[in-house]
């Protein structure tokens, strides 16, 4: 009896169960590590797939502002002058050098206010003539001038509304400017009457202050460049 009312001594833990919270202790502490450690990557690799995202599918180089557009510099219409002619028919022509004129005759008209030179035989001055005629019921002045292999006319009119509009109703060819002077080079190929007809001839007529100058070649309808070298001299003075 008195051996069954002595309190019972507790017994120590077995190694088994020590060993057994031990090891949940572990697991846990390696489940919260792996959970962090998936935690971090997973955030890593958000970050490294948003930057190849954006340089691989957006580069710099097609992120391009708009283009600025370029101003156009526009040039005004050209203006019909009275001859109606268009700027594919006009043409520039290039002074010669003033020695192929230097020893040229040079004629001066204090009345119509010009002057021009034209070429003498070196060795037969004389054979060079020059001869002036003013028809005052027409309104016309001419100056003649004979050459050798060379005649042609200076022709001086007023404008009237009885006048064509190019010399002679001659058919109009292109305009051609001669030191600063807008030419109308006009080609005529002769009136013909009663089975004749006249020698052909070639004009180059310029308008200014309601005077028509018009300077005809004859026997011609092709330019020259002696011709050009005549008007590159001619002067309003």
């Amino acid at each position: 009896m008195q051996d069954s009312q002595n309190p019972t001594t507790p017994q120590p833990p077995s190694p088994r169960k020590e060993e057994i919270e031990h090891l949940s202790f572990l697991l846990k502490t390696e489940f919260i590590q792996i959970l962090i450690s998936g935690l971090i990557f997973f955030l890593l690799l958000g970050l490294a797939l948003t930057f190849i995202i954006k340089f691989l599918f957006f580069p710099k180089s097609s992120i391009t502002s708009p283009p600025i557009p370029t101003p156009k510099m526009i040039s005004p219409s050209p203006l019909l002058t009275p001859d109606l002619y268009t700027e594919s028919s006009r043409s520039v022509y290039t002074e010669p050098s003033r020695s192929a004129t230097a020893n040229w005759k040079t004629y001066i008209n204090d009345t119509f206010k010009i002057s021009f030179k034209y070429p003498i035989s070196a060795s037969f001055p004389s054979a060079s003539s020059l001869k002036e005629q003013n028809n005052k019921e027409s309104s016309q002045y001419q100056i003649f001038i004979q050459t050798p292999g060379l005649n042609f006319v200076l022709d001086i009119q007023i404008l009237t509304p009885q006048l064509s509009k190019y010399y002679l109703g001659s058919k109009y060819q292109e305009t051609q400017t001669i030191n600063s002077i807008n030419w109308d080079i006009l080609v005529n190929q002769g009136y013909c009457d009663a089975g004749s007809c006249d020698q052909p001839f070639l004009v180059y007529q310029a308008i200014k202050d309601n005077y028509r100058y018009a300077f005809i070649f004859n026997n011609t309808t092709i330019k020259t460049e002696l011709q050009n070298q005549i008007l590159s001299t001619f002067k309003f003075l």
